[in-house]
C-alpha cells in the first residue's frame, strides 16, 4: 500500500507550464520561416517530450508504504527500506531559493551508515515578500506552508517509529 504523503505540482501550474511552452514553440517557428517549414517534427517531438514531462512532474512527491520511503523526481526515483533510516532531520534543501528570500528547508532522511537523503518534503519559514493570494503559499511549487509540513513530517517519524519497532 503506497500512500502519498505530499502531491507533486499542482495541475495549474501543469497547465500554465505547457501553455508557456506551445507559445514559445510557436512564437519561434512564427519569427522564422525557414524554421517553420522545417519545424513540424521538431515542434512534435518537443510536444511529445514536454507532455511526458508534464506527466512525470504530476507523479511527482514523497510516498510512505510498508516497505519504506520512495521519492519520485522529475528524472528519477529512490526508495529506502525503513530499516535503513536512522531517523529524520530537517535541514536546509537543496533546492535554490531566491536571491534575498528565506531558505527552503526540507525533510532529510539520515541512513544507519550516517548518509543522508533529501525527500520532496519542502517548506519555507515566511512567505515570500510581495506575492499574496493563493500563490503566497507556494505549494504550486510544492513547498508546502510550516503547519502542512510540520504534520507530514510527523507522518513520517510515526511511520518510522512503527516500522522499525522490533518484536
Amino acid at each position: 500500500m503506497n500512500s502519498k504523503i505530499i502531491n507533486g505540482c499542482t495541475t495549474f501550474a501543469l497547465i500554465g507550464a505547457s501553455i508557456a511552452g506551445l507559445l514559445l514553440v510557436g512564437l519561434l517557428t512564427e519569427w522564422s520561416p525557414v524554421l517553420s517549414e522545417q519545424a513540424h517534427p521538431a515542434t512534435l517531438a518537443f510536444a511529445v517530450a514536454f507532455s511526458a514531462l508534464a506527466l512525470r512532474m504530476r507523479t511527482c512527491g514523497c510516498f510512505v508504504s510498508d516497505h519504506g520511503v520512495r521519492n519520485r523526481w522529475e528524472f528519477g526515483t529512490s526508495t529506502v527500506r525503513w530499516a535503513d533510516i536512522d531517523h529524520f532531520e530537517v535541514r536546509p534543501s537543496r533546492v535554490a531559493p531566491l536571491r534575498g528570500s528565506p531558505t527552503v528547508m526540507a525533510a532529510w532522511l539520515v541512513l544507519k551508515d550516517g548518509r543522508a537523503r533529501h525527500t520532496m518534503l519542502w517548506f519555507r519559514e515566511r512567505k515570500l515578500d510581495g506575492l499574496d493570494g493563493p500563490a503566497s503559499n507556494e505549494e504550486h511549487m510544492n513547498i508546502l506552508p510550516p503547519s502542512r509540513f510540520s504534520q507530514a513530517y510527523e507522518e513520517l517519524r510515526k511511520l518510522h517509529a512503527r516500522h522499525t519497532q522490533v518484536g
